[in-house]
């Protein structure tokens, strides 16, 4: 993860059905953001994750109930006002029986 665009995720084992938080904090030297989106790209979902204050965005999430135990990879980024994208990260996530 990058110093300007830092994504927490909680809780770090997730259950089908279960809320999860996808938080991020961008830093002044990333630029004007328009949005952050949370994408499961194997998956076909995508979030806007919502503004909260000045540089942090939470997203409260569902667990799918379809979701299969196993490990799924969840890409966050930045999109920036002039439809760049200043920053990507992607995290490993957990779902347990």
């Amino acid at each position: 993860m990058a110093d300007n665009f830092k994504v927490t995720i909680n809780p770090a084992e997730l259950r089908a059905g279960q809320t999860v938080t996808i938080e991020v904090e961008t830093a002044a030297d990333l630029g004007q953001v328009e949005r952050v989106v949370a994408t499961v790209p194997d998956y076909d979902i995508a979030e806007v994750v919502p503004r909260i204050g000045d540089n942090l965005y939470r997203l409260n999430y569902q667990v799918p109930w379809e979701a299969w135990p196993g490990n799924y990879r969840v890409k966050v980024y930045a999109r920036g006002v002039q439809g760049n994208q200043p920053a990507t990260t992607f995290l490993d996530v957990k779902v347990v029986p």
